[in-house]
């Protein structure tokens, strides 16, 4: 099947829209910013190339090859630590030159005591709360 112009397979697939972008490899991830454990990192991989490995075979396999090479790409890097170091400082200098010229707002990294306050969760709200949404600078190191 053709690629249609308003398809969006990064807002369509992944829940990322135009304004979060360009992408890096944290929001292409489905990650918090910075996250270093390799656990989480290796999980996000496995997620997503499982998510875009059932779209291949519905709609756009082409854009979804393009991806799944992104997600590749992403793991190689954000799984070696020096290679993440690298990009992470690259990153960070994206970000500071995007909040400096004012075009982005910049969220920062919670502290791990945080995020793990956050994941913990004793009873559902009553009404869904927005998701928190990020938008960095994609970087293909």
């Amino acid at each position: 099947m053709a690629t249609d112009a308003k398809f969006d397979p990064y807002y369509h697939w992944l829940g990322i829209p135009p304004k979060d972008r360009p992408l890096n490899y944290y929001r292409l991830l489905s990650l918090e910013l910075f996250e270093s454990d390799e656990a989480v990192i290796r999980a996000a991989v496995k997620r997503q190339r499982a998510y875009l490995q059932s779209m291949a075979e519905e709609d756009h396999p082409e854009v979804c090859a393009k991806i799944l090479a992104q997600i590749k790409s992403a793991g190689g890097v954000l799984l070696d630590p020096e290679k993440r170091a690298a990009y992470d400082t690259k990153l960070k200098a994206q970000l500071f030159d995007a909040q400096q010229s004012g075009s982005v707002a910049v969220p920062t990294p919670a502290p791990r005591s945080q995020q793990a306050a956050r994941a913990v969760v004793s009873k559902p709200p009553a009404k869904p709360a927005p998701a928190a949404e990020q938008g960095m600078a994609f970087s293909a190191a």
